[in-house]
């Protein structure tokens, strides 16, 4: 639906009127691509994790479902499709039932400067 309506008239429709609008620019374009994404079936386990944004986007985009963060465990090392990096495991609490939700997202390294 965020997809389909974007976000001021999702927000008007929304019980917590997420996303709040002082998001930040960078933040908006990860909840949109964190949702293309989700819709894609990406996020659900290590095969097939999330990618392309930040911690902070990735909060923004459990935020928009209404979704606290619980817990993060993080593997370092982590190989997806010849890229090394880390996979996130993070846990997040629903706001209303308390329902669970693991997801994964893979932050590729980042080359050194020189190398």
């Amino acid at each position: 639906m965020y997809l389909k309506l974007g976000p001021d008239n999702y927000r008007k429709e929304d019980f917590f009127q997420q996303p709040p609008l002082n998001v930040a620019t960078k933040d908006m374009e990860s909840i949109r691509y964190g949702c293309e994404q989700i819709i894609e079936g990406r996020g659900f386990d290590h095969k097939t994790p999330l990618q392309g944004f930040g911690v902070s986007g990735f909060y923004r985009l459990m935020e928009l479902f209404h979704f606290q963060f619980e817990s993060r465990k993080t593997k370092y090392s982590f190989k997806y499709e010849e890229e090394k990096g880390a996979l996130d495991i993070l846990t997040f609490a629903h706001q209303v039932d308390d329902g669970k939700a693991t997801l994964f997202h893979f932050c590729p390294m980042k080359p050194r400067r020189g190398v």
